[in-house]
Order: C-alpha cells, then structure tokens, then sequence
C-alpha cells in the first residue's frame, strides 16, 4: 500500500526566531481550505465542557488563560491573506479573553452545544476562546473551545493541564524565557529544503490518484448527493477473544498494526460489496515524526 512521505530531520533544532509570520504549515493549509471551502463548518472545533460545583476565582482563571497565551503562540495566531497566499500571523503576548455570564443549570447541555456548533473566523479570531457561566445553583460552567488548526487530541491535554497548574498555583501572569512556536518550525522546515519536498510530495499524490474513482460503487439505500454533511455515528463492536488474538498474530506476522490489517479486511468487503477493484480511503492520522514538534 501507498503511504505518506516521510519528513527528514535536520541536523539541528529550530530556535525561536520572535517571527510574526510564517506560511502555513502543510497541516495548517488543509483545514484553513476546509475551513474556507465551508465558513459555517464546525467540524473541526475541538470544545471542552467543566461543570464546577467548587468555588472559582475568575481572576484566578484569567491568569492561567493569559499565560497560555503566552507559552503557546499557535493560540493566539490567526491566518492573514496576502498576495502571496494565506500566512500564520502571530498576534502580541495579550490575553485569552475570559468571556463571562449568566444560565440557567437546565440549560447548560443546549449551552455547550450551542458554543460547540459556533464557528471560528480564523481571520479575525484567535483559534481558543473561553467562557464561563455564572449558574442559577451556584456552580459554574466553564466551556473552552479551540480549533483543530492549532491543536490536537495529545496538545489539548496538554493545554487542559496547564491550564489546570497554573490556576491552582494562583501565579500571576510572568515574562517566560522564549520557546520554539509552531512558526519556528515551520520555518525551520522551510529552511531545510521542507517547502521544496512538500512540493514534490504533492505531485507524487496527484500521480497517484489521479485515476481515482470519483466515487465508490455500493448498494446504498438512497440516493448519495454531493452535499457535505457532518452527521455520523460511532458503532461499536467487541470482537471474541480467538478472533482478537488472530488479529494480533497476522499483524505481527506481516510487521503492522492490527489497525492495518483491520482497514485492509475493510477495504475488500467494500471491494466485494460494491464490485470495487480500486478504492480510495480517508482515515484521520495522528503522529509526529520529528521529535521536537511534540
């Protein structure tokens, strides 16, 4: 099977370079096309929902938002378009606003859903926003929202625990020695040849694909329109243990995942299903190949 390039490590690390902007990184650039393709989309917000029933100091709260601000650049960066294309824009060490007011505890589910399904303009606004609701029993709720743009499923975590020491210490805002940023990176990557091979990379997937079907055969029962839909649904199933240990045992033969051989079986029942002798298939990818970008 045909897999992504892989990217080369430099000989040395990047250094922060105070830069205000750079071009986006090849990741950055496919979610601000998404995200432009469909403005209303929220498909990538990755939203965050705390029932507090403790006490909560805002201020407390604040100042653990407005450090983060400052450790992390990609929350405080939003995209500009120039007439060289879409750059990463670094705004100044300000703070996350802590947006705050007032709900009714009935109505939080439709609260946090309504924050989820409200979408960012990249252009205009940071990628992070913060809210925190006084409620009619007392407790709070602290709704954080940050898009896919500028963090992932493991940088989140890293976000929420952050966020969570430097509330309890209770430290006021300080002057950080400066770190590498996902600008610096990216221009380091530049700097080593990246944009050139990203380039080639790219014309080597459009030879690649481009005798590819503009859609799969199957026996669906309606009929599928070109509409983008965010509707799905998760479906889970326990496979039985010899099953389990099968899988197992023919990933480790064959140096995989089972993750691999379980897309590989699912790749040829749609073969067989719908009579598919090339099919193309999307599934999300997490991992980082150079080290110093975890």
């Amino acid at each position: 099977p045909q897999t992504a390039p892989e990217n080369t490590a430099h000989a040395h690390a990047p250094q922060p370079t105070g830069a205000k902007t750079a071009p986006l990184s090849p990741a950055q650039a496919r979610l601000w096309f998404l995200q432009t393709l469909d403005p209303t989309s929220t498909a990538y917000n990755m939203p965050a929902a705390f029932h507090i029933e403790g006490p909560i100091d805002p201020d407390r709260l604040q100042n653990a938002l407005s450090t983060l601000a400052k450790r992390h650049q990609a929350l405080r960066t939003r995209i500009e378009i120039t007439a060289d294309g879409p750059l990463q824009r670094i705004d100044p060490d300000s703070p996350i606003q802590l947006v705050r007011g007032m709900a009714n505890r009935a109505d939080i589910a439709r609260l946090a859903l309504d924050e989820r399904r409200t979408p960012f303009d990249l252009e205009v606004e940071r990628p992070f926003r913060a809210k925190l609701l006084d409620l009619d029993d007392g407790t709070c709720l602290l709704l954080l929202t940050v898009h896919h743009i500028a963090a992932d499923g493991q940088s989140v975590a890293l976000i929420l625990d952050q966020m969570r020491a430097l509330y309890e210490s209770g430290a006021e805002p300080a002057q950080e020695s400066p770190v590498t940023g996902y600008s610096d990176i990216v221009l380091w990557e530049d700097a080593g040849g990246g944009g050139s091979k990203r380039a080639k990379d790219l014309a080597d997937w459009l030879d690649l694909l481009r005798d590819a079907p503009p859609r799969i055969s199957l026996p669906f029962d309606r009929t599928p329109t070109d509409a983008r839909s965010e509707a799905g649904a998760r479906i889970r199933v326990a496979l039985p243990q010899h099953l389990a240990q099968t899988l197992r045992a023919r990933a480790q033969g064959a140096e995989t995942t089972v993750f691999t051989v379980l897309l590989a079986g699912f790749a040829a029942a749609l073969g067989e299903v719908g009579g598919n002798a090339d099919l193309v298939i999307g599934v999300p990818v997490s991992g980082r190949i150079v080290a110093v970008s975890y």
